[in-house]
């Protein structure tokens, strides 16, 4: 498995994307481990599509195991104004 890296140079305001994205990854990996919070380029590629032929640029993957987890996800997300 690869290592979350916190310092991504990813983490960019333009675009949609999130200035402050890290203290987000620090606050998922509180919640879910580092295990189930993917911040590596390769590991956002994998994620960036599903079997249809759109494909999105994920800033942060996460794998969530139950609702409970997920709607904690979704407050935490809300909470940063990250979609």
């Amino acid at each position: 498995m690869v290592a979350l890296r916190p310092c991504e140079p990813w983490v960019r305001k333009a675009g949609g994307r999130y200035d402050d994205g890290m203290d987000l990854v620090a606050e998922l990996v509180d919640l879910l481990g580092t295990d189930r919070v993917r911040t590596h380029p390769i590991d956002r590629l994998i994620f960036a599509k599903d079997s249809g032929v759109t494909a999105g640029d994920p800033a942060i993957v996460v794998l969530p195991d139950d609702t409970a987890e997920v709607a904690a996800v979704v407050r935490l997300a809300s909470a940063a104004s990250v979609p």
